[in-house]
């Protein structure tokens, strides 16, 4: 369940594909950056699995970066089961494509699963970055707490305050000083980041007052049962952010 205001749904993250007892490929498509100004080339590349009656089940793209030399990356994944299809035919048809300059294929590393394996680092604005499944970081958390004791709040609470501080230099640095263009990256990189829905309710910069709501936080999330107060680190980072 999200914000009282938001309809939210989940989304799956993962550079491959996990169908049980289906034959899945994928087809990691490598264009120039020219393919961005002109139209039709990812229709034109979807229709040779269309032709075929092939079932596109996935589509993972690379983010577009104009600063850079980085290629356009799409990744397709694709349901074999049961067609008498050439892969290797289906990649020459692809690589006639305008602007298409090489094709990865990947098939099944084992039943129902293949991955799709030249995009790395994961990144994110530019900046490298990771990913933690709850079940790394609840054992993570939970583990400092029974080591730590009531130290363990006061410390993460103090670790967030200076990672929202520094967050907010680099927020700084994309969108400049303007507090509706700030305001609103938070938001957005806080709810994409997993750490949960946030909502800044008052702003007030001469009384040096905010206050925000916070919706499926992920520290209170695992906490929940204890009766108290738990999003010590969130707390922190909104905290180091503001200041």
């Amino acid at each position: 369940m999200s914000s009282d205001e938001d309809e939210a749904f989940p989304y799956e993250m993962g550079h491959f594909i996990y169908m049980p007892k289906r034959s899945v490929y994928c087809f990691t498509v490598i264009m120039s950056k020219e393919a961005l100004d002109k139209a039709g080339i990812l229709a034109r590349i979807l229709d040779e699995f269309s032709r075929r009656e092939i079932p596109v089940v996935h589509i993972l793209a690379s983010r577009p970066r104009h600063d850079t030399k980085t290629p356009i990356i799409v990744s397709i994944f694709v349901d074999f089961t049961g067609k008498p299809i050439d892969a290797m035919e289906l990649k020459r048809c692809l690589l006639g494509v305008p602007y298409v300059n090489d094709v990865v294929i990947n098939g099944p590393l084992f039943a129902g699963f293949t991955a799709e394996t030249t995009l790395f680092p994961l990144t994110l604005l530019g900046n490298r970055a990771i990913v933690l499944r709850k079940v790394i970081y609840e054992s993570l958390l939970t583990y400092l707490d029974k080591m730590l004791g009531s130290g363990y709040k006061a410390l993460l609470y103090h670790v967030g305050v200076n990672v929202g501080r520094d967050a907010f230099k680099d927020h700084e640095k994309i969108v400049g000083r303007d507090p509706k263009a700030l305001t609103t990256l938070l938001e957005i990189l806080f709810r994409n980041t997993g750490y949960g829905v946030l909502k800044i309710l008052e702003l007030n910069e001469e009384k040096k007052r905010v206050r925000v709501r916070v919706y499926n936080c992920f520290e209170c999330e695992i906490f929940k049962k204890s009766g108290e107060p738990s999003s010590s680190f969130i707390r922190g980072f909104i905290s180091g952010w503001f200041t």
